[in-house]
């Protein structure tokens, strides 16, 4: 029984200095106030504001890309691309999804920076001006701030069905013809 409760003692010892520790995850930091204004400036239409967050060689990419060499959105394009939401929604907003909320990562391998990684999952919402098509879009946003809290990258993972239909709905388009006769339409005599 006593070489028992030693071994077991060891291999917790072992076990627990086995492990390693790459960082630090906080709930509530700076990079994520950061983050949160800067969605806010987003919805807000603020184009100034949201391009005071981001670094001049900033990228935005499609983390469900299939694309081999992604070399991802520049600034004024990504700027472009948010404007877009805020013009043509009404009701337009971020909001996090449920019971969920940010999270601020900061790695110590690898990062000589001292950059820090910010996860929001997010729930984009509104209505299509001109068409009415509703938008609700779920999203996993991957963040990566300077130490000073500018953004330089973001990665957003989404459905791609979702954002193709408010791609689509962006743009006049025609679901078919309507026929009044045709060879495929039945005829029924009483």
């Amino acid at each position: 029984m006593k070489k028992t409760i030693i071994v077991v003692l060891m291999l917790c010892t072992f076990i627990t200095y086995a492990q390693k520790n790459n960082g630090t995850i906080y709930i509530e930091h700076p990079a994520i106030d950061a983050v949160q204004e800067f969605v806010k400036a987003s919805v807000a239409g603020d184009r100034t504001k949201l391009a005071s967050y981001l670094t001049d060689d900033f990228k935005a990419y499609n983390g469900t890309s299939n694309k081999l060499k992604d070399k991802g959105r520049d600034k004024e394009a990504f700027l472009d691309n948010q404007m877009v939401y805020h013009d043509q929604l009404d009701y337009y907003a971020i909001e996090t999804s449920p019971d969920s909320y940010p999270d601020a990562i900061e790695f110590k391998k690898d990062n000589p920076n001292g950059d820090v990684s910010v996860q929001t999952w997010d729930i984009l919402k509104g209505v299509k001006k001109d068409t009415g098509v509703k938008i609700d879009a779920a999203a996993l946003r991957l963040y990566m701030l300077t130490k000073n809290n500018k953004i330089k990258m973001i990665i957003s993972y989404g459905n791609e069905g979702v954002i193709d239909e408010i791609q689509l709905s962006f743009s006049d388009r025609s679901n078919g013809t309507i026929y009044n006769h045709h060879d495929n339409i039945m005829q029924y005599e009483e």
